[in-house]
Order: C-alpha cells, then sequence, then structure tokens
C-alpha cells in the first residue's frame, strides 16, 4: 500500500532561529547535499506514478528560501496531487499569495508560536509576529479576490513555557484573520530528533494543569466562532512532559510511523522517526517503502515506548493514522 501523505523537506536552510529547532545544524551538516530541481521533481513524478491518492507535503526548514519552489509547486498541482506547505509565513507577499490561490495550493501551515509580538518574537524573532500577521491578509484578499476556499490556512502552536499564558488567545486571533484551523503541538524539544529533549522549555507540573484545562476550554470555544482547534490528548501531556519525573510511566497510545506517511530529508534520506529506510539516490521510493529493511523499522517503532507524542504519529483512540491526518480536516467536508 503507498502512503497516503509524503513529506517533503525541500531544505534545512531557514531564514530564523527559532530556540526549538535544530535545523540550522543539520543544514551545515549536510550543506552540499541538498536536493536538486530535478531530484524532486522525480520524486514527484514517481510519487504520481505510484498513487493518485496521495498528499504531497512541502516542509523545512523554510521552503520559500528556495528559489525554484514555484516550479515544484507547479509540479505537483498541475498533476493535481493534494499539495499542502508548512512555512513560517516570512515571505508570502502579494505576488506570492496570489499565485498560491490560483493554483489553488490545498493547505498552507503558517508557525507562530506566541499570541502578542512580545512572545512569539521571543521565541521565533524580531518583527516575525507582525509580518506573518501581515501575510496572512494577502493570502486572504487573494482567496477573496478568486472566490476561493483555498488554500486552507493554519496556525501551528508549539506549546512551551513561553506562551501558555496566552495561549487561549490564539482561537480569537485565528478568527479575526479568517484562520481555518489551529494546530496545539507539544514541544518537539528538537524537531532533527523528536525524540529528544531540552529541560528549558519543558513545563512543570501545576503549568501543566493549568494548559490541560485551558485546551480543553479552547476546543469548546473553537467549535463557537467556526475554527477548527486540533488538540493533542490532554490525558497524555502530563506524562509527556512529566517523563524525567516519572520513569515509571506507561505509554498509553498506538504508534503508526512509517505506515501512512512517508519522510523524505532535504538530503535524500526516507526516514520514519530516527530511522532511515532508504536512500532515493539508491532506490526508488517504492522499492524503499516495500523493503525488507523499512519493514525491519516498523516492527521495531511498534514496540517503541517512548512519550514522542507526535500527532503525526500517534493517537490513543485511533486505529491508523489515516484517521489521525484526515480528522485534522475534518471541517472541510462538513
Amino acid at each position: 500500500m503507498a502512503p497516503e501523505l509524503f513529506m517533503i523537506s525541500l531544505t534545512d536552510n531557514c531564514n530564523l532561529s527559532c530556540k526549538m529547532c535544530g535545523c540550522a545544524q543539520t543544514a551545515r551538516k549536510y550543506k552540499s547535499q541538498e536536493l536538486s530541481t530535478e531530484k524532486i521533481l522525480d520524486i514527484i513524478e514517481q510519487i504520481n506514478g505510484w498513487t493518485k491518492e496521495a498528499e504531497v507535503v512541502f516542509s523545512g526548514g523554510e521552503p520559500f528560501l528556495r528559489s525554484d519552489i514555484f516550479e515544484l509547486i507547479d509540479s505537483v498541482c498541475n498533476k493535481k496531487l493534494k499539495l499542502s506547505i508548512n512555512t513560517n509565513g516570512m515571505f508570502i507577499d502579494e505576488a506570492s499569495a496570489d499565485r498560491l490561490t490560483r493554483y489553488p495550493v490545498y493547505h498552507i501551515n503558517f508557525s507562530l508560536d506566541g499570541d502578542n509580538a512580545k512572545t512569539n518574537d521571543i521565541i521565533r524573532g524580531q518583527g516575525v509576529f507582525a509580518k506573518v500577521l501581515e501575510n496572512l491578509c494577502f493570502i486572504n484578499e487573494a482567496k477573496k479576490k478568486y472566490n476561493s476556499q483555498f488554500p486552507l490556512v493554519s496556525l501551528n502552536v508549539t506549546i512551551m513555557k513561553e506562551n501558555i499564558k496566552g495561549i487561549s488567545n490564539f482561537v480569537t486571533l485565528a478568527k479575526d484573520y479568517k484562520v481555518n484551523n489551529v494546530f496545539f503541538q507539544p514541544a518537539v524539544f528538537d524537531n532533527t530528533n523528536i525524540q529528544g529533549r531540552n529541560e528549558s522549555i519543558v513545563l512543570d507540573e501545576s503549568e501543566i494543569d493549568n494548559l490541560i484545562n485551558t485546551l480543553k476550554r479552547i476546543e469548546s470555544e473553537a467549535r463557537g466562532v467556526n475554527v477548527y482547534a486540533q488538540i493533542p490528548d490532554t490525558v497524555l501531556l502530563k506524562d509527556y512532559f512529566m517523563l524525567n519525573k516519572n520513569r515509571q510511566a506507561v505509554r498509553k497510545w498506538k504508534c503508526f510511523v512509517g505506515y501512512r506517511r512517508m519522510s523524505i530529508s532535504s538530503f535524500g534520506h526516507v526516514y520514519s522517526c530516527c530511522d532511515k529506510f532508504g536512500d532515493i539516490g539508491q532506490n526508488s521510493l517504492k522499492e524503499i517503502w516495500c523493503s525488507k529493511n523499512a519493514n525491519k523499522i516498523r516492527k521495531k517503532f511498534s514496540n517503541c515506548r517512548k512519550f514522542c507524542l507526535q500527532t503525526c504519529y500517534a493517537s490513543p483512540e485511533s486505529e491508523s493514522l489515516y484517521r489521525v491526518f484526515r480528522s485534522l480536516f475534518r471541517k472541510e467536508n462538513k
């Protein structure tokens, strides 16, 4: 069975230096090995020849740093594959918003980690908050111009010590800027190593209790203002953040990493979680996905008990990653 989601990292380079991100180190390590335009176009051709139902996600680093970004977007959209883009939002000017809406791109996910400039910019950089909101307006103006509901727009919020006091304000922010979804994601202590830990951004027990109550309220409030708030399972949050203090904690969810989602690094490794399935310089995507090595790694992951709590991989109430990912966009089908 082909994956239903292909996550392609176009680059590990980024114009920002967010405190929880390890992309800059990866970019330096693989500086001369970034995938060429031709290789990414070949990957897109392989996906199109393998499955017509897949969603392609461009991520990074910052995808819009690539000079060929619109050529790559052209390739996906011309094949009628569904395309989503994860971005820090700094390069979505009026002209690019117009192009993204005319394709149309299915979904754009803007990262924002504070409900105000002071909080957000401490985490992501000076002037980022105002710029992202300005660029969100360009998308909304283009959607109005072309009478299009696409691209769907999301805010991705990383929950950490610095922003939990204002976390409830994101629903109002989303409503004010015509955002479709707000994704609340527990801090990935290093987004190039999702099972690593950085205690400087871990919440203490009282903060976690307050956060859980706030998230429950957010979920209810969001439904009333036509914003979909994707909330991590609050039952699991305490174990996740308190792991170092509670070594006896038992993981309470199932992990489906490597079954529905293929991740491709900016230097050509096909991987899931922290293990490499193969290299696109040596084999096709399909050969890698169906290989003995990939199956061996999937079996290893099925016995994993680490508390990564990544919503793209795990859900306590679901039996497949397909349901997990589809639930993120259920509002579209209502």
